[in-house]
């Protein structure tokens, strides 16, 4: 099957090249017309050099005439020259040109022609900041040194907006962009290019409640419009938040919405659009209650070219358009996308630069046989190429081809799933691409008989795990996709095995991978419970952890999937799939019957053809579990094992003949990327070169973009903080620098002497940026310096470059600012809590000996408060010490039942599935729901009447304490008691510390009502945990232990598989 089907792909793509439009060579000039179109030009004019048009759509519709009436083929001609639009140029059906007749536009020179949607600012008009009250607002190192301007001295009245980010939401526009001497600015933002941990995680209606560690915040009261933006709960799922109800007191910030991905305490954010942080060279702020914009210059404004950026529209629209090449235009200055081609064929898109751009680059949709070659990508907000087209329901392909691009630099605004090129069509290729520099992925797909051929991948996968330089996941539906001869290195950060080349995720199916080579790499191919998925013939080199890494679906054990694939085969034989499959199997399995029914067509004799295992997908024994899987005949260097795990995968596979050595590869020079093997014979034992049609694994420079021989380090600056600057606080310095084309780590240096020689820091890093936080005080001067360097074999020995603007300076402090406000609040809090306590031994009230606890500890906070040497540390340390004294201070009262009633009745409290019924609360859909409100006390037991709806195989949770109830116990703190079928069990979660009880349910029953009491009440030696069900003992429990679940918490319900929960008043 995989032969024949490969053979029907080489000849798609083969077709492919035939297929495509080029610029045909004539031997004269009268061969080609040729039309010109000038900025001073009328589309009243003739068209010629002398009399040109004004408009590229007059010139492309009196070019289509002509290639119909003469058919020969029309050049026009762009004068060079800024084209500064108000509107998209649409070229469309009426503008085509033939088979072999192209249309063709083009710049007079390369890089002469510029189109853009920015708006120029006059440089003249940016003046000095010296508004007190403005200056008040900024950072005390920003004096003197930001400029401002009205906008409506340029005329603008139409500010833009701050625009969400959010993972796979990617052709969604940008905010507005600005834009200096031809590189993006960055919107004012702390930390400055780094990233803050956020902790004390809470649901709240409609959005969540998060705090920082920092007292940055109390330069933030005056933000007008302040967002944060980060991993708020998975590394690989980032989100955009609109803040409100900054907290001083308690460091918090509220979101005015919710994310499907959650938020965890640990999410890494940064905090942006934020004057008040306006603190280093190359920031700025736009004020949109006044129309001002701020920036803080690298050199004097006058002396910039300085533009604003708000319109969301493509520069270029190609619709139902045929045979126009687009050759050698720049295209910048846009929130949304370049170049839109949709419902267009055979269309090419050449020799072009494509930069400062808030969505991607071009997106090509329902479109087939086009062509994307040579351009020059970088500075994208949110990836390169978008392709989709062909036919899925006939698998029609559709052809497009993406090759020999150089695209670098291509998430800079969205950093997660904003992949250089994404892959929606089918039997598209890319081919001879050189794509580096991102902070996630590089390509992605999502569709069948594509191929994936002689790129130059590296320095991606930078922040995350759970990746792959390029990825695909989560379908039955999409194989015959064929990765091949591809060099892929150079992207190894932190020892984490989620960061892999090649990443087939989620029960990916039928993707055959061989000829790569893979360098320096974390992990060489992830197989995440993959199905019919090929890999041989392959070279990895330098493996930190598995070559090849083939598991079960999150790793669960071969009994968990047995069960698994138990329940979806007895689905299938009660003739009940198509209904029942989103309540009854693993939930990420689901996608995978949507897909197989939404795309395969059993009476298809093409898909049948193409893809014969689908015929009996559903009823396969294994079918949900990683099988006939074959890795076989790879070499393995330097560390790298192929490491399977699953029982299922053994039985059905074939993992024969991989050589494994810890032994250094025999390459060339890997110190300078050459990673081309030095005596081939030594390796070509361990292929099969009979495997695949002239076989040959590729030489590193026959990948890549063809003919590019070598690449040179461009020139870069450091940024912040400024050269010498003072007064700067030592435990807290970001150190940044501008990234350069090609480096993909960076050298840093920093010493005590300008000779270097008292070394504090000398440190390879793959990031920007290094955040320093014990550097010394008393104005201690510092000096520093950055090397770019480009693990490519394309630089050669010129693979290191000096930041071009010399040494830099800083001299901290003498004394470090130490702000004790958030300690005296805390002091007075205690002081009160005290005072108004009551002790004994009745419900509710403290137990003796606990206002002396809390009074010991107020004691020495007040001590540190007086002393004036508390360090910052010390201090920010007794105020959470003191603050975490008295929430065990209002833990330790009596139990206290407490009615479900009352919080059934605070009905606007409730969050996520709850919804009121009948006076109570009905939880009956899959997911968390909650209360919120401040009437659960952490001392309470709550009694309830719960009525459980309980199938086969589903489960419902009831959790006290929860640290966030709008995601899943698992991802939280929590104590749980969960009712299944034939078992109820008493849970902890607190990270990886967990506990598990669990006992036989012979006392909750399918729609029967019991009285349900829970409690997790504070005790002396721990927490006390316990559960009643009409009134028997099910579970009694003193947690004792050191991750015991302290804070109070949230009341929390989740829901899994279709079962459920109807919640009331006692009886």
């Amino acid at each position: 099957m995989k032969a024949n089907l490969l053979k029907k792909m080489i000849s798609a793509a083969l077709a492919a090249v035939i297929m495509i439009p080029c610029i045909p060579s004539f031997g004269t000039e009268d061969d080609v017309y040729t039309l010109y179109v000038s900025p001073s030009g009328s589309d009243n004019a003739a068209g010629g050099e002398n009399d040109p048009f004004g408009s590229i759509e007059t010139a492309c519709l009196k070019a289509s005439k002509l290639v119909s009436e003469k058919n020969k083929p029309v050049d026009i001609v762009i004068k060079n020259g800024v084209y500064r639009l108000t509107s998209p140029v649409s070229i469309g059906a009426g503008s085509s040109g033939k088979d072999g007749v192209p249309v063709t536009i083009k710049a007079e020179s390369k890089g002469g022609v510029v189109f853009t949607g920015a708006k120029k600012l006059p440089s003249d008009k940016f003046v000095k900041v010296t508004d007190k009250a403005v200056l008040n607002r900024m950072p005390a190192e920003a004096a003197g040194n930001v400029y401002m301007m009205k906008l409506s001295d340029a005329g603008i009245t139409n500010y833009g907006s701050i625009e969400r980010v959010e993972r796979h939401k990617i052709q969604t526009p940008s905010s507005t962009l600005f834009i200096v001497d031809d590189k993006m600015m960055t919107l004012a933002e702390w930390p400055n290019k780094a990233f803050t941990s956020i902790k004390n995680v809470t649901s709240i209606s409609g959005g969540y409640e998060f705090a920082i560690d920092e007292d940055r915040i109390n330069r933030w009261t005056t933000a007008t419009e302040l967002y944060a933006y980060g991993n708020f709960n998975a590394d690989w799922a980032d989100e955009t938040f609109k803040l409100k109800n900054l907290n001083v007191k308690n460091r918090s910030f509220q979101t005015t919405y919710t994310t499907v991905h959650g938020v965890s305490n640990g999410g890494q954010v940064r905090f942006i659009n934020l004057l008040e942080e306006l603190d280093i060279p190359g920031e700025w702020f736009l004020d949109r209650t006044n129309g001002t914009v701020y920036y803080y210059p690298f050199v004097s404004p006058a002396e910039s070219d300085i533009e604003l950026v708000i319109t969301q529209k493509e520069l270029f629209n190609l619709s139902g358009t045929e045979n126009v090449v687009i050759d050698g235009l720049t295209f910048e200055g846009t929130c949304g996308p370049a170049v839109v081609i949709d419902n267009a064929n055979k269309n090419t898109i050449q020799n072009c630069e494509f930069k400062n751009i808030g969505q991607q680059a071009v997106i090509i949709k329902n479109s087939r046989e086009n062509l994307i070659d040579k351009n020059e990508m970088h500075d994208i907000g949110k990836g390169c190429v978008h392709i989709s087209g062909g036919d899925r329901e006939n698998l029609i392909l559709g052809n497009n081809r993406i090759t020999n691009n150089h695209m670098e630099r291509f998430a800079v605004i969205g950093r997660r799933y904003c992949d250089a090129v994404q892959m929606r069509g089918i039997g598209d290729v890319l081919s001879h691409n050189r794509i580096h520099n991102s902070p996630h992925e590089a390509v992605d797909f999502s569709s069948p008989l594509n191929t994936i051929e002689y790129n130059d991948i590296y320095d991606v996968v930078e922040e995350t795990g759970d990746a792959g330089a390029v990825y695909a996941g989560r379908s039955w539906t999409n194989g015959g996709n064929v990765i091949r001869y591809n060099f892929i290195h150079d992207c190894r950060k932190a020892e984490d095995s989620g960061r892999a080349a090649i990443y087939c995720d989620d029960y990916m199916t039928d993707v055959d991978m061989y000829g790569n080579i893979f360098a320096n790499l974390n992990t060489g191919i992830t197989l995440h419970s993959s199905m019919l998925c090929t890999v041989k013939n392959n070279l990895f080199i330098d493996i930190a952890t598995s070559a090849a890494f083939l598991y079960n679906i999150d790793l669960r054990s071969d009994e968990s999937v047995r069960q698994d694939t138990a329940k979806a085969l007895e689905i299938y034989n009660n003739g009940t799939v198509r209904d029942k499959y989103k309540s009854t199997v693993y939930s990420k399995a689901v996608g995978l019957y949507d897909s197989y029914y939404k795309y395969y067509k059993p009476d298809s004799d093409i898909y049948n053809e193409y893809f014969p295992y689908l015929r009996d997908m559903t009823k396969n024994p294994y079918v949900l579990s990683p099988r006939d899987d074959v890795i076989e005949n790879n070499a393995a260097y330097g560390g790298g094992r192929i490491n399977i795990t699953s029982g299922e995968a053994k039985k059905t596979g074939s993992f024969d003949n991989n050589y494994e050595t810890d032994d250094a590869a025999p390459v060339v020079d890997a110190a300078h990327g050459n990673y081309n093997i030095a005596d081939e014979s030594k390796i070509n034992e361990y292929f099969d070169f009979n495997a695949y049609d002239n076989f040959r694994l590729p030489k590193i420079e026959e990948t890549g973009i063809i003919g590019e021989e070598s690449a040179e380090l461009k020139d870069f600056n450091l940024i912040a903080p400024v050269n010498g600057a003072e007064n700067v606080q030592a435990s807290d310095v970001v150190l940044c620098w501008e990234d350069t084309s090609g480096a993909d780590k960076y050298r840093l240096i920093v010493a005590r002497d300008e000779d270097f020689t008292d070394i504090v820091c000398d440190e390879v890093t793959n990031f920007t940026y290094k955040r320093f936080r014990n550097l010394k005080y008393g104005q201690m001067k510092y000096y520093w310096k950055v090397e770019a360097i480009a693990s490519s074999y394309l630089y050669g020995d010129n693979n290191s470059r000096q930041n071009s603007n010399g040494i830099y300076t800083f001299t901290t402090a003498q004394r470090e600012d130490v702000n004790k406000s958030e300690l005296k609040e805390v002091i007075d809090t205690a002081a009160e809590n005290i005072s108004g306590s009551v002790e004994g031994d009745k419900p509710g009230e403290l137990r003796i000996g606990s206002r002396d606890i809390l009074k010991q500890q107020l004691y020495a906070a007040n001590k540190v408060y007086d002393s004036e040497n508390s360090s910052k540390k010390k201090v920010e340390r007794t105020a959470q010490s003191l603050s975490e004294a008295i929430t065990v201070f209002e833990c330790s009262r009596n139990a206290e039942e407490l009615n479900f009633g009352a919080l059934a009745a605070d009905t606007m409290n409730w969050n996520g599935n709850a919804k009121a019924s009948g006076g109570g609360m009905a939880f009956e859909s899959d997911g968390s729901g909650g209360y919120n409100g401040d009437l659960l006390k952490a001392h309470n037991v709550l009694s309830m009447t719960a009525e459980f709806s309980i199938n086969d195989i589903g489960y419902t949770s009831v959790g006290l304490r929860s640290g966030n109830n709008s995601t899943t116990p698992w991802s939280t703190t929590e104590y749980i008691f969960l009712v299944k079928k034939d078992t109820v069990e008493l849970q902890r979660f607190n990270g990886s510390n967990r506990f598990f009880f669990d006992k036989p349910n012979t006392m909750i029953k399918n729609g029967i009502p019991v009285q349900l009491k829970f409690g997790a009440v504070t005790e002396e030696n721990g927490i006390r945990i316990t559960v009643e069900v009409n009134g028997e003992e099910v579970f009694n429990y003193l947690d004792e232990d050191e991750f015991a679940v302290a804070k109070p918490g949230r009341f929390h319900v989740y829901n899994n598989s279709g079962a459920g929960v109807r919640l009331s008043a006692a009886k």
